[in-house]
């Protein structure tokens, strides 16, 4: 669905991929069909070769143009939730119970987050990540 939106050939985003995690259009065309399943190898490959999120790849579609207003919806191994909460949850910002205590949420989200994401809306305004921080094995908790 992404991938059509942005007009983007299947071709064309698997040559976006870098060479050694490349995946063809034919296996591209696989995972679009259902026909295959995605490893989160594969999830985050095409995410940045979309240049989007993987939390866009892994919502469940929503599309108002033709009257698809989900106020719930469900991935693989949860209960029915709102959409937002499943949204919140994936990005592990809240749990996936309902909940309006700022205490428990803020306790959730530091049992599941990487340390050096605790404070991160301080640190988003100005952009600063803090030290350290990069990716898998350069550093961070997580």
């Amino acid at each position: 669905m992404e991938r059509r939106r942005r007009k983007i050939s299947l071709r064309e985003l698997s040559s976006r991929m870098p060479e050694g995690l490349r995946l063809s259009h034919a296996t591209l065309s696989e995972i679009e069909r259902g026909d295959r399943r995605v490893t989160v190898d594969d999830l985050t490959v095409i995410a940045c070769a979309l240049g989007i999120s993987p939390v866009t790849l892994l919502m469940p579609v929503h599309s108002p143009d033709i009257g698809d207003n989900r106020p719930v919806a469900e991935l693989t191994g949860t209960p029915e939730l709102p959409v937002r909460r499943l949204c919140d949850w994936v990005r592990g910002d809240a749990p996936p119970t309902e909940t309006e205590d700022a205490h428990e949420i803020e306790a959730y989200r530091r049992q599941n987050l990487p340390r050096w994401l605790w404070d991160a809306d301080a640190s988003a305004s100005d952009g600063a990540i803090g030290e350290g921080h990069g990716r898998r094995g350069e550093g961070n908790d997580g």
